[in-house]
């Protein structure tokens, strides 16, 4: 049977199982292949844009708005990338036209300076300026904050700041106060500010208590004191820290949140530690937070220093949907590898073989057998380790688990990905 000789409701399901970030450039090619399964799928594909400015596509995707006004109906979210333009370059008056065609934009994301855009782009009357929900844009903090503040954005409540340069933040030297969240004319739900930056505990806890009450969703990096700037071996910029990482100093900074915070993603960017003193971050009070995406250090203690690994799922919220712990070269899932790149032999030929210890993973099996009764919610666990800096040297292997453990997940219907780092030659 040919793909246009499917039923309607066949071809409606496999748009809904491409239609995924990961699915969407299978899904354009496919639909390119047969013109009643382009039909289909149009809302899906022009749901998100990205355009680079000048460009082939962006000439055919502004003929395509030409050819029919309505085209543009069902793009909610367009980033726009300025290639070889400098910061100051004006604004393309067929970009502002493009815009005009989008009135049902949510999410607009842009690669340019801002400090003169909220005039030059704004000023007019635009569809967005009614609909306009996150603004993610690459621009200095203060800049983006006095254009959260325009009164004709007034929908948005989520902002994401994406600085090229790592900058420090302590209680000193914040782009905005506590106050100043507070007195925001629209309170923020979503902030993703910090995410390549790094914030001092006590800053950042200041800064979420003054969002206490209305914030849904945080990116930050983890928060810590007395760091300062080296390159490494790998020609990569290094925060290293002199005390071991310890946990439990995060449970007051994001405690503030508890009630509402649904979405809470804490990444480890190029921080070092001096070890770690075996402490995990409690969440076990979080009464909303149904995703969580965080560095393993938060919740997962090393391998080989003693510390024990269970329990995990008494730390974790109860309404918790999905986890998803990024594992770094310092904390390993079964097996550990040295600072030089020497992966653990013995751990590792135990994994290959499928003959290691059931201790080793049973703080991972536990997350199955206490759904009943600690994570009702639980639909999705994925542990990962990093291969960031050594790509060259390792490559990600899913972990093919013990029936014993594949049939507990299953069972309550959570589905388990684990994948470790193996060496390119194993492959």
């Amino acid at each position: 049977m040919f793909l246009h000789e499917l039923s309607d409701d066949v071809l409606r399901l496999i748009i809904s199982e491409l239609d995924t970030d990961t699915g969407k450039n299978d899904l354009i090619s496919l639909a390119l292949t047969c013109r009643r399964l382009s039909q289909f799928a149009r809302h899906a594909i022009t749901r998100n844009v990205k355009l680079i400015m000048p460009s082939r596509q962006f000439e055919l995707f502004v003929r395509s708005l030409a050819e029919n006004p309505t085209y543009g109906d069902g793009v909610l979210w367009l980033w726009k990338i300025t290639s070889n333009a400098p910061p100051w370059a004006p604004l393309r008056p067929e970009f502002r036209h493009l815009l005009c065609k989008l009135p049902n934009l949510r999410i607009l994301g842009m690669t340019r300076s801002l400090d003169t855009l909220g005039d030059k782009l704004f000023s007019c009357h635009l569809p967005l300026q009614n609909t306009l929900r996150h603004l993610p844009i690459e621009e200095r903090l203060p800049i983006a904050w006095e254009l959260l503040s325009l009164p004709y954005l007034y929908l948005i409540r989520s902002l994401g700041i994406f600085d090229e340069n790592e900058i420090q933040f302590d209680d000193e030297n914040l782009p905005f106060t506590p106050r100043d969240l507070r007195a925001a004319p629209k309170p923020l739900l979503d902030f993703r500010s910090f995410t390549n930056a790094y914030i001092s505990p006590s800053a950042l806890q200041a800064v979420l208590f003054s969002c206490s009450g209305y914030l849904e969703a945080l990116f930050t990096t983890i928060p810590a004191e007395q760091q300062w700037l080296e390159s490494s071996s790998q020609q990569r910029r290094r925060f290293r820290i002199l005390r071991p990482f310890s946990a439990a100093l995060l449970t007051p900074v994001f405690a503030p949140l508890s009630r509402t915070l649904t979405d809470l993603v804490i990444k480890q960017g190029f921080q070092e530690w001096q070890g770690h003193d075996g402490t995990r971050l409690d969440l076990s009070s979080f009464v909303a937070l149904k995703k969580l995406t965080a560095s393993a250090l938060c919740f997962v203690p090393p391998l080989g220093r003693g510390y024990s690994r269970d329990g995990l799922y008494t730390i974790l919220p109860k309404s918790l949907e999905k986890i998803y712990l990024d594992f770094g070269f310092e904390t390993g899932i079964f097996y550990s590898i040295d600072d030089d790149g020497t992966i653990e032999t013995l751990g590792r030929e135990k994994f290959v073989e499928q003959n290691m210890d059931p201790s080793s993973y049973t703080w991972i099996t536990k997350l199955a057998q206490h759904k009943p009764d600690h994570l009702q919610s639980l639909q999705e666990v994925r542990f990962c380790e990093d291969n960031n800096g050594y790509r060259e040297i390792f490559v990600s292997e899913k972990w093919d688990p013990p029936l014993s453990v594949d049939r507990a997940f299953e069972d309550v219907g959570v589905n388990l990905a684990v994948y470790v780092r193996s060496p390119v030659s194993s492959i």
